[in-house]
């Protein structure tokens, strides 16, 4: 066994390793495998790409090609990452009780992190109510809408799109969470803009997934 490095054109040899330094390497290899490169958490970033993929194909989609079943596609994209993202915190707190014990500091933590994102964050709040319905009841009443105007400086048509739901979806639902109920209480013509909600909901999940990373690899924490 023998190591190198490489700068793309040429490859220099290092030094040699013996049997014991190689089976290091594996298993140092197998855990960066297992718990950094493909966590659970990670497939929430790949679904929320997916979802922008298919928003801004929805949005960019000529007239002709503006039919029922593209707007399926949006839907099934949003609810995609609605299912991950429930998906991600169910796992990381089954894997923390797991690793620490179910009175452990770390699931402690864990939990705690997600009350404050939940208690600090509208679009947090939203997402957890919406995909608790979708799960046990029905697909959200999405209102699409694409427009083209003429641009009077460009002479370019200009496509403004849409993608919303009404919060009374929310409110009409059994499932609907105290807090949701409470907090549009009066305001049940709301519509939440889509793409917003999912983002400001991304970035409001960032300090829960970074805790998560901090329990499960300690060393993160100083980096």
């Amino acid at each position: 066994w023998t190591l190198h490095k490489t700068d793309g054109n040429s490859t220099v040899f290092i030094r040699g390793l013996d049997d014991a330094e190689v089976d290091r390497i594996d298993r140092a290899l197998g855990f960066c495998r297992a718990q950094v490169i493909s966590p659970p958490y990670r497939l929430l970033a790949s679904s929320h790409g997916v979802w922008q993929q298919t928003y801004v194909r929805v949005a960019d989609a000529e007239r002709e090609e503006f039919t029922p079943s593209l707007a399926d596609e949006l839907i099934g994209a949003m609810v995609g990452w609605l299912l991950i993202w429930r998906l991600v915190l169910d796992q990381a707190a089954h894997d923390l009780s797991q690793r620490f014990g179910p009175d452990s500091d770390q699931l402690a933590g864990f939990k705690a992190a997600t009350k404050n994102a939940y208690d600090s964050s509208q679009a947090y709040r939203v997402v957890e109510a919406l995909r608790n319905v979708v799960q046990h009841r029905e697909m959200p009443p999405l209102n699409v809408n694409q427009t083209r105007e003429l641009d009077k400086e460009t002479g370019q048509s200009v496509a403004t799109f849409s993608c919303k739901f009404p919060v009374s979806y929310l409110l009409d639902s059994g499932k609907c969470p105290a807090t949701i109920k409470s907090e549009f209480t009066g305001a049940a013509d709301v519509k939440f803009e889509v793409v917003r909600l999912i983002d400001d909901a991304m970035e409001a999940i960032k300090i829960v997934l970074f805790e998560l990373a901090k329990f499960l690899h300690p060393s993160w924490s100083h980096t």
